[in-house]
């Protein structure tokens, strides 16, 4: 199970990170977009930390996607 949570970190960090990358936003922008640290914003993109539902809403309205395509 703790093999299974962390892919799932890795997983939406990954994909963080993919649509910020092609939205042409910085970590340091999304950071302000969404109320947070860029630390944080690196630590979600890496896999270390996996962010609230609200923060991972605020990501997906700031990206423009839709939630669940952070799971994906």
């Amino acid at each position: 199970m703790a093999n299974d949570f962390k892919e799932l970190k890795e997983k939406i960090g990954k994909n963080i990170a993919k649509h910020r990358k092609a939205a042409k936003i910085s970590q340091l922008k999304l950071s302000l977009m969404t109320e947070s640290g860029e630390d944080y914003i690196s630590h979600v993109e890496c896999g270390r930390s996996l962010p609230s539902i609200k923060l991972a809403y605020k990501i997906s309205k700031a990206l423009k996607i839709e939630l669940y395509e952070l799971f994906k």
